[in-house]
């Protein structure tokens, strides 16, 4: 390859990177939060992970990316139908 087709191309990335240098990032941690919405949304979370992750401080009125609470995606999860965990949840979000 020639160094004008190379040079042709890192100019094309940067176009279709919006003028961006990209880097590789450090994945940061779930906050809480997340965690909670997380928690929430699968089927085999337990009543302990979700009352270990209220602990920890996560905001309740947080939402997904539907715009659903912590609290409707566990009224919908059949693991935490009728659980403790999903009465603390409810009495947190009520507060």
């Amino acid at each position: 390859m020639s160094l004008r087709f190379l040079s042709f191309l890192a100019i094309c990335s940067v176009f279709v990177l919006g003028g961006e240098v990209v880097h590789a990032q450090e994945k940061k941690p779930p906050t809480p939060d997340q965690r909670l919405i997380a928690a929430c949304m699968k089927s085999d979370t337990t009543p302990a992970q979700v009352r270990a992750i209220l602990k920890a401080g996560a905001d309740v009125t947080g939402k997904d990316w539907q715009g659903s609470t912590a609290l409707e995606l566990a009224r919908k999860n059949p693991a935490l139908k009728g659980t403790k965990a999903l009465e603390e949840l409810e009495a947190v979000t009520i507060k």
